[in-house]
């Protein structure tokens, strides 16, 4: 939950290059640090890499011109704990693992997290090469799932996204986790943690609104409880008003591949607020020109969303919204997952050295996913 990394942030604001002003910008609009730096270059809204220049003239957070996507992705990537440093260790079907080739880093609205199972981009998006989300190696080979569809049938089972052999903590997901608590700078919440979020493969998580929060210095088991939805063919020929759900062929979004309610209502809030703010929000689904809000447009941004946020789940308007339409109902097939958590404080005398190779003296948090 930590925004920027405490080291990163005063390094920031230590620093007299010229070149390092952008960052003190975001860093001002992330954090709200009190002093503003000086004028942004005035080159900021026409050149892809961000230039200073000596003609600038003073602006407020609320009148400059926001940056470039890719300089908000380098500030983000340089100022968050890497998820090398945050997994210390991890343990998959009973077997320790490298946590590297385990998770990869994710774009969601609480900045970049750690995401275990997701599949890569050109599985996720519909044209990946031409939207601005990060762009990632994975070490496993993955194939086309669908809630719909499942597996194609020569699929192998260490494919992703990978599934379980059975059920339980021993053949679960096991992490280890370093807190860095004192890294912490600013929050995106009121306490210091993790968050956590259960979704489907296909999907962006939607972190802020239904993630749950992980104290520090506690050992979690965390249940997960698949809610899974399956439709027949037979069910496509009753009417969409009765049956109130799409098959696949039935609704194509425009960025994501997998039609999904969540990825719809995801769609749907990035083209409400593009048409009311004239720009989305850095999370949101987006081509490579999009505009990304700034602070002066945080309050129509917000505004838009909230009042997206209401008319999706307006049942009397049959979950849509007025501009741009959306329509997003459930997806005939589709999985979701809720989660059963219990925690208790680390014992003084736990060794986690006993089934991982040595750690340092970190804030750790164990986590078993079953």
């Amino acid at each position: 939950m930590n925004n920027i990394r405490k080291t990163v942030a005063e390094r920031i604001l230590k620093s007299k290059d010229p070149k390092s002003k952008v960052d003190k910008y975001l860093l001002e609009d992330l954090c709200s640090v009190n002093e503003p730096p000086p004028a942004p270059p005035s080159s900021l809204a026409s050149n892809d890499k961000d230039t200073t220049t000596t003609t600038a003239a003073p602006t407020t957070p609320e009148n400059r011109v926001a940056p470039k996507w890719a300089t908000v992705q380098e500030f983000m990537i340089k100022g968050g704990q890497p998820c090398h440093e945050m997994l210390v260790a991890c343990a998959w079907s009973s077997k320790n693992r490298n946590c590297t080739n385990l998770f990869n880093t994710a774009l969601t609205d609480e900045g970049l997290c750690c995401s275990f199972n997701k599949v890569p981009r050109e599985l996720l998006f519909r044209n990946p090469k031409d939207l601005s989300d990060l762009n990632l190696t994975f070490p496993f080979p993955a194939v086309d799932w669908t809630p719909e569809e499942g597996y194609p049938p020569d699929a192998q089972h260490d494919a992703l996204p990978w599934r379980p052999v059975g059920a339980g903590k021993h053949l679960g997901l096991t992490l280890v986790l370093d807190n860095e608590i004192n890294e912490y700078f600013c929050s995106s919440t009121a306490s210091v943690g993790f968050k956590m979020l259960l979704h489907s493969p296909v999907e962006t998580p939607k972190l802020s609104s239904f993630g749950f929060a992980i104290r520090p210095a506690t050992e979690n088991y965390i249940t997960v409880q698949p809610q899974v939805r399956r439709s027949t063919k037979r069910v496509a020929k009753v009417s969409l008003r009765k049956r109130n759900c799409y098959f696949a062929f039935e609704r194509k979004l425009h960025f994501y591949r997998t039609y999904t309610k969540h990825n719809c209502v995801q769609e749907c809030e990035a083209n409400f607020t593009l048409a009311n703010c004239g720009c989305v929000l850095f999370f949101m689904p987006k081509g490579q020109q999009t505009r990304i809000c700034g602070k002066k447009d945080e309050k129509c941004a917000t505004d838009a969303r909230a009042m997206m946020e209401v008319k999706l789940y307006d049942d009397a308007e049959n979950g849509t919204a007025e501009k741009p339409s959306c329509k997003c109902l459930p997806g005939c097939s589709e999985i979701t997952y809720q989660s059963k958590i219990t925690a208790s404080l680390l014992s003084d005398t736990f060794n986690v050295t006993l089934r991982f190779p040595p750690l340092a003296d970190k804030n750790i948090d164990v986590k078993y996913f079953k």
